[in-house]
């Protein structure tokens, strides 16, 4: 007979409570097969260290060794892609980006970018799809008569939440890290605050 401790028994319940919501299936579920076209849209706030945070829209907190202790510049930002899935779960993404400051004061610049990125979905085939992705993009920053042009190159981390099979909500976070292209561009780190979006599959 094999005997099962509390311990034992404990740590099966927690996996299994971890694993739930990636394994709840509805029936309606989302279609990340290979040929399936998808837009998507988020939103995002910025608050940066320093005064450029790179040309991406997403959330980051910039770094800049000048300005390290600068903190409450708010700004805000979000994108637009349009994606195709080549092969299941993978899906490559062409956007716009862009992030203005909430006030003339705000450290965040205004900014705008294009970009191509892949995501990979770890699809357990449940309404709750975790994914991570990467891309770069190159961008134009607009800080008062100069305009930075930068390189950057982006990693995220997110989940879907499917509301049907052709919609769904797009929630997490990412990093950016700013490369300057030209003189007024800037070498920058952007830790992500979190983005909030919505995925559409056809």
């Amino acid at each position: 007979m094999i005997r099962f401790g509390r311990s034992t028994l404990l740590a099966a319940v927690l996996c299994s409570a971890m694993a739930a919501p990636f394994s709840y299936s509805t029936g309606s579920e989302l279609d990340l097969s290979a040929g399936t076209v998808a837009i998507s849209g988020s939103l995002t706030g910025t608050s940066p260290i320093g005064a450029v945070t790179g040309s991406s829209g997403f959330a980051a907190v910039g770094y800049n060794s000048a300005n390290i202790s600068k903190w409450g510049n708010i700004g805000f930002g979000g994108d637009i892609r349009f994606g195709y899935f080549f092969v299941d779960n993978f899906l490559v993404n062409f956007g716009i980006n862009g992030s203005a400051p909430f006030s003339a004061t705000s450290l965040v610049p205004a900014a705008f970018g294009i970009g191509v990125d892949l995501d990979y979905f770890i699809n357990f085939g449940s309404v709750v799809v975790p994914y991570v992705g990467a891309g770069v993009d190159t961008g134009w920053i607009f800080k008062g008569n100069t305009t930075a042009w930068n390189l950057d190159v982006t990693a995220a981390v997110g989940i879907l939440i499917g509301l049907n099979k052709n919609v769904a909500l797009d929630l997490g976070v990412n990093l950016d890290f700013g490369i300057p292209l030209n003189n007024g561009g800037t070498t920058s780190l952007g830790i992500g605050l979190g983005y909030l979006g919505v995925r559409a599959f056809f």
